[in-house]
């Protein structure tokens, strides 16, 4: 159709609003292709559900195959079809007049849309300040093409897993995008209901094999009939269950080796099918990453599935699944399947194992926690959002130095924080590393937007810390170590603490559990790496508070680092005058003197990384005499001070009550010495670092 033409009927649809304007036009509108069943229909209901107190008005574009998820649709929304107007191109053009007119006149729409071309066509007619976010599930659908020539229009994009994420990102650079564009892209995982604990379940002769899903070709579900015909010929008992409207997808001949459900619209039927499952097979040649592929996982089926879109994110191959390359071999790929279900059989254990690292995946990453809180913040501070950018309130410093992996790891869970990315922002503070420290940390600039890599080149934990904060944008500083994970909520937890607890804390901290490296000793226990400050949250008390927080937890007001000056440069593990470990010890003994409000959560949990030698004796007694002797620095050499003759009386009578200490312990014998032995060290190390150095 010719553009003059078109913009024509444009201008007819827009009129015909004109006549007859709506009373009730809502600030969200969605743009989606269906409601029947499907994985990305569901994820639609869930965004719906998230923006239902703006009452928003989602218009179906094309005709669905069924109506499963209408009511769900209409629970939280208004639907208008427009599936009988849509399929010819001339009430199409007038259609998008029509909608441009309703969406233009809201104050400040936010126009969301996913999967549907007519979307695109639409964008060229909204007003500037409309606010547009389309969401990819998966590259290669073709919308990505599509959608190309309107990147710059797009406010917002967003995908669903970090494999989609570079699929774009080459796009663009292929395409001489500007650098900016990819800043305007999330990944915001889907989420699934996990079970509190895995579901039992009851050991069969014949495997159970599950498909679920469509059938369109992208799925290749005639496969799934061609491993169950395999598996029958091979002697290898397993049952093959296919959930949905599947018959059609299946060769006739492969029917009997197949059990057909229908469509399971009942969420418990469908459950109960996972609950009766051992494996999930995917034979799909494009995909994002599917809610079946989490469903199974959450529920302890084990999938085995071709290695396509962002799947491999998430599925170790013969760790939690399996993962098949090179898809394209018809035959070959009916061939690797049937293998797998007939080791599986004839390795229960495996199975066993497999189910199980798939259910701890699941119940790890799969909650939908960061998918709630994205697309609720999305919607509820929609003024916002259509703004300018909002300061970042919380500034998460990591220092760094000559550690890439770890740093990874880190990286990592912080740009899978539930706090929408725009609150936050993390410095990298590069303390003259030489390894990848860099180009680790730029790699995650898609991920985190608001992420700073910066060079500190003065050596030192205090040095690296201190260019943290005064780097930072935030009124709030967290520090989180380079060898440690932070729980999803730590950034979200941190920030609720200091702004909704009365008096105001400067200072949060939470719990630091271990991350071990190897398996430890069987004498060595939690309580010599966990730094706990009790069970409960709460203001601290002395003496518990005197010490404050570990460096690997632990955040403050920016305006109390202003005002102390941050760290001694003195204390911490740098070269030169450095006393050992104690930064922040010291720090918090001055902030402590001044503003008595530290707020402990045992909730903002980080992961810190316990390498193997630190599981030895030898380190443990180091790292306490190590301690001692800082704390001795800090409070200076007078020797007959009452705090003095107190760590010397008390190391005596702990060597001289130890003995007895040992006869009825109170954990294993050799846990109980080495925790003897870890308190004297300290003692010690205290002791010689209060002796006043002698002169030659």
């Amino acid at each position: 159709m010719r553009d003059a033409v078109k913009n024509m009927l444009v201008h007819l649809g827009t009129l015909l609003y004109r006549l007859r304007p709506s009373s009730r036009v809502p600030e969200v509108f969605f743009l989606f292709p269906f409601f029947h069943v499907g994985g990305a229909e569901r994820v639609h209901a869930e965004i719906i559900k998230e923006a239902a107190p703006r009452s928003p008005l989602v218009f179906i574009t094309h005709r669905s195959q069924g109506d499963a998820l209408r009511e769900t649709f209409a629970e939280n929304a208004r639907i208008v079809e427009l599936s009988r107007w849509t399929g010819n191109p001339v009430s199409a053009a007038v259609v998008v007049g029509y909608l441009a007119a309703v969406i233009n006149s809201s104050t400040r729409p936010l126009v969301f849309s996913s999967n549907t071309p007519l979307f695109y066509t639409l964008l060229p007619y909204l007003k500037e300040d409309a606010f547009v976010v389309d969401l990819i599930h998966a590259f290669g659908g073709g919308i990505e093409s599509i959608s190309l020539p309107l990147a710059a229009r797009l406010d917002r994009r967003i995908v669903i897993d970090y494999h989609t994420f570079e699929d774009l990102n080459r796009q663009y650079a292929d395409c001489n995008m500007p650098d900016d564009l990819l800043k305007r892209i999330d990944v915001v995982e889907n989420g699934v209901a996990v079970p509190v604990v895995k579901p039992e379940r009851v050991a069969t002769e014949p495997l159970r094999v599950l498909y679920v899903g469509r059938g369109t070709e992208e799925k290749r579900v005639h496969l799934v009939g061609r491993i169950a015909r395999l598996c029958h010929e091979l002697g290898v008992p397993a049952d093959f269950t296919l959930v949905g409207a599947l018959m059609h997808a299946v060769d006739l001949a492969d029917h009997p080796y197949c059990r057909f459900t229908g469509e399971l619209q009942d969420p418990e039927a469908v459950a109960a099918v996972y609950r009766a499952s051992d494996i999930l097979l995917l034979t799909s040649e494009r995909e994002g990453f599917p809610m079946v592929v989490m469903e199974a996982m959450a529920n302890g089926v084990v999938p085995a599935t071709t290695d396509v879109g962002g799947i491999s994110h998430h599925l170790r191959d013969g760790e939690n699944g399996f993962l098949l390359g090179d898809c394209r071999d018809e035959d070959d790929l009916v061939r690797r399947f049937a293998a797998i279900v007939e080791r599986l059989h004839q390795d229960r254990p495996l199975l066993h194992r497999l189910s199980d690292a798939a259910y701890a995946h699941a119940a790890a990453n799969f909650s939908g926690k960061g998918f709630e809180s994205y697309y609720g913040k999305l919607f509820a501070t929609l003024p916002a959002v259509a703004g300018e950018p909002m300061r970042p309130l919380l500034s998460v410093v990591v220092c760094t130095y000559n550690r890439e992996a770890l740093l990874r790891h880190c990286l990592q869970s912080l740009a899978g924080q539930t706090l929408d990315k725009e609150r936050y922002e993390v410095l990298v503070i590069d303390n003259n590393s030489t390894d990848g420290t860099r180009t680790v940390a730029s790699s995650f600039a898609p991920r985190i937007p608001n992420l700073r890599l910066v060079l500190e080149p003065r050596q030192g934990v205090s040095h690296a810390r201190n260019r943290g904060w005064r780097e930072a944008q935030g009124e709030l500083v967290a520090y989180i170590d380079d060898d440690a994970q932070a729980c999803p909520e730590w950034c979200e937890r941190i920030v609720a603490a200091f702004t909704t607890m009365s008096p105001r804390p400067v200072a949060v901290g939470g719990e630091i559990r271990p991350w071990y490296e190897a398996t430890p000793p069987s004498w060595f226990c939690d309580d010599f790496e966990l730094r706990s400050w009790g069970k409960g949250a709460g203001f601290l008390k002395p003496p518990r508070a005197k010490h404050g927080f570990s460096g690997a937890n632990m955040a403050f007001a920016k305006s109390a680092l202003e005002e102390l000056g941050g760290f001694s440069p003195r204390y911490g593990c740098a070269t030169g005058e450095s006393t050992g470990p104690g930064e922040e010890t010291d720090f918090a003994q001055r902030l402590y003197s001044k503003h008595p409000l530290f707020w402990y959560d045992p909730a903002i949990f980080v992961r810190h990384w316990t390498p193997a030698r630190f599981t030895t004796v030898s380190f443990i007694l180091r790292r306490s005499y190590n301690s001692g002797r800082s704390l001795a620095v800090m409070q200076g050499r007078r020797i007959c001070s009452a705090s003095y003759l107190m760590a010397f009386s008390a190391a005596l009578f702990l060597m001289a009550a130890t003995p007895f200490a040992l006869l009825r312990p109170s954990r294993p014998l050799k846990t109980e010495m080495v925790r003897r032995a870890e308190d004297l060290a300290g003692r010690v190390g205290y002791l010689l670092g209060r002796a006043p150095k002698t002169k030659n």
